[in-house]
């Protein structure tokens, strides 16, 4: 691993440094898993392995940011985003005298220099070499443009092309040998460019000396490596002991502006407490369940539901409280926009993190309404004076619109607070920047309160 991290920062040539050191440990593990024997073992048959082989440099991982040297041959059937086609306007070789195969009649014609008194050499070619010549001359032709062709096809994204040399010659005819030489009527000469221009989507570069590069210069000395290294193993460490750490949370019912006794249900609660909570769990539950469009479901559900709690008692006024919950006009709307998949949502788990602390809950009812969305929340307070529900809690329903907001990327445009015991009477919050703000101020403050800890608080 230290070996890997030294090369990571060694320069341009550690990519392949790595997936050779990756590949001899590869083989190491396979061949003491084997049964192999000892290091000096290990580098013997490795050793062996390799000159048998012809081993070569392993290859490295595609998707990192590396460059492959390949020939065209080796290219064949793969892709890679950008291809640069180097040496293409250079003769492939071959001085034009050897000998020519005739794979037809198996015979082999040669041409042959003649050197005669008082006059320059002359070449000597039967007839049989001249044609066998030109056959040659036309199937290396065609093996360029099948070569050039495989070439230019390996790139996805972008093709360059050096042109470094004479594509055509003074006679107007391609340059023999040449791998662009089908393309040379296209392609601009070298020496005829001055500068840099764009012609139908292709760039075309003037020749330019490259800026040359002093990787060992570039590269740090081991002293800046080891000091960096130690500096990021401090910054994990302090990272992973605060990600180990567990966060403070808090519910959006938490950020109710209520008395601590109200709260919990204490010795300052209103009487008969536990039957109020009992009642509004029911109400709440019966509107999960039942059906936005007859009311007549309220009723039936609300027996089902108070059996579920054990309290039968509750059936009759836990129906009549959730009836004036479903007649109501965002339960209406909410029904009317049941068109879309998603476009309600009852029960809904939500959380966000606000200021450092997680914010979770469950949203009594969310509709979109356009490209909009609203939250309805049910209360069955006795006290449903507007004012003092609004003030008691807007905290509540701005939580629940930041973390809908958080979640879908879209706006919620109001929360809505349904007074069950004044028949459905409806308290809108308007959901602005100046209420999305609060909600952090809000938290922090149930942090202070006590209201937001963290689980190892909490056994304490």
């Amino acid at each position: 691993a230290h070996a890997s991290e030294f090369l990571a920062a060694t320069g341009s040539g550690s990519s392949q440094a790595i997936a050779n050191l990756e590949k001899l440990v590869e083989r190491a593990r396979a061949f003491a898993g084997a049964g192999g024997g000892g290091l000096g073992a290990f580098l013997t048959w490795a050793a062996e392995a390799g000159d048998a082989a012809g081993e070569q440099e392993s290859q490295v991982d595609d998707e990192g940011d590396v460059v492959h040297l390949l020939t065209i041959h080796k290219a064949k059937g793969l892709e890679y985003p950008i291809v640069v086609l180097i040496g293409g306007a250079l003769p492939s070789g071959g001085g034009g005298g050897e000998p020519i195969v005739d794979r037809a009649a198996r015979t082999l014609a040669i041409k042959l220099k003649a050197a005669l008194p008082g006059a320059a050499a002359r070449d000597l070619e039967p007839q049989s070499y001249i044609t066998l010549k030109e056959r040659e001359k036309k199937m290396s032709e065609s093996e360029m443009r099948r070569l050039l062709y495989v070439a230019t096809t390996r790139a996805r994204d972008r093709l360059v092309i050096t042109h470094f040399g004479k594509l055509i010659k003074q006679d107007g005819d391609p340059t023999a040998g040449v791998l662009l030489g089908p393309v040379a009527g296209v392609l601009p000469e070298a020496a005829e460019i001055d500068e840099d221009y764009e012609d139908g989507g292709v760039l075309v570069l003037a020749p330019a000396e490259p800026p040359v590069r002093a990787e060992r210069d570039e590269a740090p000395d081991a002293a800046t490596m080891v000091a960096a290294r130690g500096a990021w193993l401090a910054g994990r460490a302090e990272l992973l002991a605060h990600a180990a750490r567990p966060a403070r949370a808090t519910s959006p019912s938490g950020l109710e502006h209520v008395d601590d006794e109200v709260r919990v249900g204490g010795a300052g609660a209103p009487a008969g407490r536990a039957r109020a909570l009992a009642l509004g769990s029911a109400v709440h539950r019966i509107m999960e369940l039942c059906d936005f469009d007859d009311e007549a479901s309220v009723a039936r559900v609300a027996d089902s539901v108070a059996l579920e709690l054990g309290r039968p008692d509750l059936a009759a006024d836990a129906a009549e409280l959730a009836g004036a919950c479903w007649r109501s006009a965002p339960v209406r709307a909410a029904a009317a926009a049941a068109v879309g998949p998603d476009a309600v949502q009852r029960e809904l788990p939500i959380g966000a993190v606000i200021a450092g602390v997680v914010v979770s809950g469950a949203v009594d009812l969310l509709y979109r309404d356009g490209e909009e969305w609203v939250v309805v929340d049910y209360k069955t307070d006795r006290d449903a004076d507007p004012d003092t529900l609004r003030e008691r809690y807007a905290p509540q329903g701005a939580a629940y619109a930041v973390a809908v907001e958080a979640a879908l990327g879209q706006a919620v445009r109001e929360v809505c607070f349904v007074a069950a015991r004044a028949d459905g009477l409806v308290v809108r919050v308007p959901v602005d920047d100046r209420l999305r703000e609060s909600v952090a101020r809000e938290v922090s403050a149930a942090v202070g309160e006590g209201r937001a800890m963290r689980p190892d608080e909490l056994k304490g």
